[in-house]
């Protein structure tokens, strides 16, 4: 059974969605349901044997966006308001995992980099600011022709970001090469 973990950051139904139809076809899904920055530490630093992760969060030119804290509790976490692409590299434990950002500029190279030096296969993600709705069909049609077509990593990706939209903004960067495609 294909196994797909969600780190699902603040993202309203975007979780929702893409779980239930990983689930109808055929996947095995959990979810880190986030409200701090530890979460997401402990998940990714913990080796998880899960074929697909998918970040369902928000980004910026800084990194990966946090969840606001109030302010006797931020200092309980290791990262607060942005884990930005440098500090992934202090944590990442990953085993040959396939990452997929839906963070907007989660495609930036050096957040590529961070996790495919932290033992990611292929990691994925937007160089833009994508509409969510793209992003949205961007990992269903990814999932779709990965899970029901079984085809790879490569050939899902291709299929699902060719479309004349905002799904054209998601690179695809491999352990082997480095290179995005």
């Amino acid at each position: 059974m294909f196994k797909t973990h969600i780190i699902a950051i603040e993202t309203g139904n975007e979780p929702h969605a893409i779980r239930a139809a990983a689930e109808w076809w055929g996947a095995s899904v959990t979810v880190t349901w986030v409200g701090n920055s530890g979460q997401i530490v402990d998940y990714l630093s913990s080796g998880p044997d899960h074929e697909l992760i998918i970040i369902s969060g928000h980004g910026d030119e800084r990194g990966l966006l946090l969840p606001e804290l109030a302010a006797e509790v931020a200092d309980l976490y290791p990262y607060n308001k942005v884990i930005q692409p440098a500090e992934f590299g202090r944590f990442l434990q990953l085993r040959g995992n396939t990452v997929i950002s839906l963070a907007c500029l989660g495609g930036i190279s050096q957040l590529a980099d961070a996790f495919l030096a932290g033992g990611a296969r292929y990691y994925i993600g937007p160089i833009d600011y994508p509409d969510g709705s793209a992003t949205l069909m961007y990992v269903l049609d990814f999932l779709y022709n990965h899970i029901c077509h079984r085809r790879d990593v490569m050939a899902a990706h291709h299929i699902a970001s060719s479309h004349e939209d905002d799904r054209q903004q998601f690179k695809l960067y491999t352990m082997h090469q480095g290179d995005a495609f």
